[in-house]
């Protein structure tokens, strides 16, 4: 598993990003404190991702019903 540096991103779900590109592995932290991990992502779609206007409309839309393998990291935070 790998552990790329990830910066936070305006969107009301998303907290945060990252992508290790040697292991074209995406990482995503919610705002609920989950933090998850996408596979074999290419990094053009990184790229369009990190440039996109709307986190969690793209996120939704390409990553999430992407038919990436995923993996959750982190449980969510105690409310």
């Amino acid at each position: 598993m790998s552990n790329p540096e990830m910066k936070e991103v305006e969107s009301s779900q998303i907290h945060s990003i990252g992508y290790d590109p040697e292991a074209k592995e995406l990482h995503v932290e919610f705002k609920t404190g989950a933090r998850y991990s996408y596979a074999d992502v290419p990094a053009s779609l990184w790229r369009d991702f990190d440039e996109s206007k709307s986190k969690g409309t793209f996120f939704h839309k390409l990553i999430k019903n992407g038919g990436f393998e995923y993996r959750r990291l982190t449980p969510p935070r105690p409310r």
